[in-house]
């Protein structure tokens, strides 16, 4: 039986295109706090398995790994994994952000 994860946007993990830098880094930060190596770009924290626990876990690792302070709100509002490293990368200071 094949088990590989297919996000609610039928993005297929094994197949999503590589993410930027950013969004590796940060699949590897979700991917220990919520134990699920096969992350999609189109994941949705919560639909991962993420819960509020979680998510605050989250922030505070999102800003040791960036250095980005992120709220609580901003989670849930940027749910996706491509959605919330294209905030990061828009607050990571002294970097320019490509259009």
């Amino acid at each position: 039986m094949d088990t590989h994860t297919v996000t609610e946007t039928g993005t297929d993990a094994r197949n999503a295109p590589a993410g930027t830098g950013t969004e590796d880094r940060l699949r590897r930060v979700w991917a220990r706090l919520l134990r699920h190596e096969k992350l999609g770009p189109d994941a949705e924290f919560f639909e991962s398995g993420g819960s509020s626990l979680l998510a605050s876990r989250l922030l505070l690792r999102v800003r040791r790994e960036f250095g980005v302070q992120l709220t609580l709100e901003e989670v849930y509002t940027h749910r996706t994994l491509r959605q919330m490293a294209a905030l990061v990368d828009a607050r990571v200071p002294g970097e320019d952000v490509a259009a």
